[in-house]
């Protein structure tokens, strides 16, 4: 006899102005089978506390508020180099993905979202690495409509999906080459990841120093074309979910307005760490099968 068990889990992120208000923001849901040669369940308990799990019972690194989203507005020139994810309360809790090791800190800042114009030049300096034979210290910036980035690591039917608007070029052959990366550098631990203990990025930032190898800087220049789209991200050639968001808007767009609404905006995103798994439906079916 097999019995097959189906539940399904909603993995969602909260901010307190909207548990308050009983809502929910980013969300997903799973589907969880799992089949097992024998399953006894007893209704006649009642009060049964033995059960270990709660959702009052939360583990110390789902508490940690994230840090509020970094913004850069009417600038022309960014330097981009890596550095530490921030654990649960950066990345993650910013983007609502999972990453590496490091990502890309823009002007200093952990994955700020970039705001351009369109008919604009703009200019990356680039420091993440130009050794491909360096795995992990190879990171070429390009720009992409992708929020997930990789372009080198995928094959040539997902390379397809890709718009990419600046910082890879092909070849004669047809083969894409990324042409900005410049020397790495680095923001590092000054001793261990303290991401845990601070309540901002600044007081996170202050704990990193910067690292950097010999060589020279990589230069993108981009012109922001009249039919980029409204978003689109920095991401790194070489490994998925390094990047983040560069909103496109038109000339003469009202800077200080925008200012306004992304402070907004960000305030009611999620400000507990990275997810909230919360069972929202009980909701079982057993299906039994005799052999």
């Amino acid at each position: 006899m097999y019995v097959f068990m189906y539940f399904k889990l909603l993995v969602s992120s909260f901010s307190p102005s909207l548990l308050q208000k009983k809502s929910l923001t980013r969300f997903t849901t799973y589907d969880i089978i799992i089949f097992t040669d024998e399953i006894r369940i007893n209704f006649n308990s009642r009060d049964d506390h033995s059960c270990t799990y709660s959702l009052f019972n939360i583990d110390d690194d789902m508490e940690r508020s994230a840090w509020p989203p970094n913004i850069i507005i009417g600038e022309k020139e960014f330097r981009a180099k890596l550095g530490p994810s921030g654990g649960t309360r950066g990345y993650m809790a910013i983007t609502g993905h999972s990453t590496g090791d490091i990502v890309w800190y823009i002007n200093d800042k952990l994955i700020p979202e970039i705001f351009v114009e369109r008919r604009q030049t703009y200019t990356f300096i680039v420091e993440g690495g130009n050794d491909p034979n360096k795995g992990e210290h190879y990171h070429p910036l390009y720009i992409t409509d992708s929020s997930e980035g990789g372009f080198g690591q995928k094959d040539d039917a997902e390379q397809r999906k890709q718009r990419v608007f600046a910082g890879i070029v092909y070849d004669s052959d047809g083969l894409p080459f990324p042409t900005t990366a410049g020397r790495y550098c680095e923001f590092k631990f000054k001793s261990y990841d303290r991401s845990s203990e601070m309540e901002t990025f600044d007081a996170f930032f202050d704990s990193l120093k910067l690292s950097c190898e010999n060589g020279n800087i990589g230069i993108l220049n981009w012109t922001v074309a009249e039919e980029t789209p409204d978003l689109v991200y920095y991401q790194s050639y070489s490994q998925t979910n390094v990047g983040w968001k560069i909103h496109v808007v038109d000339p003469g767009y009202k800077w200080n307005d925008d200012k306004d609404a992304a402070a907004s905006l960000h305030s009611d995103l999620p400000l507990t760490c990275a997810i909230l798994i919360t069972v929202v439906a009980v909701q079982w079916i057993f299906t039994i099968s005799l052999l």
